[in-house]
């Protein structure tokens, strides 16, 4: 079977598997870079694969000088692939298992902001007017659930659960889903914004839109999404991005006292190392609560 043809099953059996459309597109270009580098080889069809093909196609990543966590993202598509069509015969042993993943580097997150820095923000849109109150919603909602910017984007009114306090994150990356709770200062705002809608929401109803209040509300979208932050960034003292309200949500949450395994279930990171990695942040905090909790074990002794 020619690669492009098994390319097509494989998409169409992720389809069935209720992938996300943006899942699906992004498993489409991955194997297409594959299916045109087979054929620049003059491999052509999904049997004929090695594992020499794949580092040919690594190579090519590289030299495109992508990310190590960008790469491994495309090899991991890959190697799904290759053993999917293994489990269906068209090829005659599973190579996935040979193919080798690029080490990810060992780097901290952004600097989270501060307690301070957010009461700053947060105070920024005006909370007089509707779209004032949707901008508030947003800030409270990506740092009060650290949610990605997909997420928020994606958000309907019948994810949101007033009464008990929780808003479920549909198909989030990896087509997970996940309940979060949510703070009473995200529930309020959330409250705020919607009643300045003026109108009855239906479950199936975006939450962010634009034109607010009319007829032609329409779901935000990433273009609508980065235009506020430009607005904040040319308000705020440090640059803004929503995944950095993400970030601080993580690192907060820590500082706090959490538990890793909860903030990685909060993130809905299917690695815990990724979770682990917000641990540098917060170092000087946790060696100040061990100090402390030190101080207070040899007081009582």
């Amino acid at each position: 079977m020619r690669i492009g043809h098994a390319v097509n099953r494989y998409l169409e059996a992720q389809k069935a598997l209720e992938r996300s459309d943006g899942t699906i597109r992004e498993y489409m270009k991955r194997l297409g870079y594959f299916r045109d580098h087979a054929y620049s080889q003059d491999v052509l069809d999904i049997a004929a694969v090695d594992v020499d093909l794949v580092r040919g196609y690594h190579n090519r990543l590289n030299v495109r000088k992508l990310a190590a966590a960008t790469r491994r993202g495309f090899l991991n598509t890959i190697k799904d692939f290759l053993s999917w069509a293994h489990e269906r015969n068209l090829m005659l042993s599973d190579i996935s298992g040979r193919i080798e993943l690029p080490k990810i580097p060992n780097t901290l997150p952004p600097t989270p902001l501060d307690h301070d820095d957010m009461l700053r923000l947060l105070a920024l849109p005006d909370a007089d007017t509707p779209t004032g109150k949707r901008n508030r919603a947003i800030l409270e909602v990506l740092y009060g659930l650290g949610l990605r910017r997909a997420e928020l984007l994606a958000m309907n009114f019948g994810d949101i659960s007033f009464e008990a306090g929780t808003i479920i994150v549909p198909h989030g990356k990896g087509d997970k889903d996940r309940l979060l709770p949510a703070n009473d200062l995200a529930l309020q705002s959330l409250t705020d914004y919607l009643t300045s809608r003026r109108r009855k929401l239906r479950d199936t109803d975006p939450v962010f839109v634009t034109r607010i209040g009319t007829q032609n509300e329409k779901r935000m979208n990433e273009n609508d999404l980065s235009a506020f932050f430009r607005w904040l960034n040319k308000r705020f003292h440090k640059h803004l991005h929503p995944h950095l309200l993400r970030h601080t949500f993580a690192c907060h949450l820590l500082q706090g006292g959490a538990d890793l395994r909860y903030v990685q279930a909060l993130m809905g990171h299917a690695d815990p190392q990724t979770t682990a990695g917000y641990l540098g942040l917060v170092k000087e905090d946790l060696k100040k609560a061990y100090d402390q909790a030190v101080e207070r074990i040899l007081e009582a002794g």
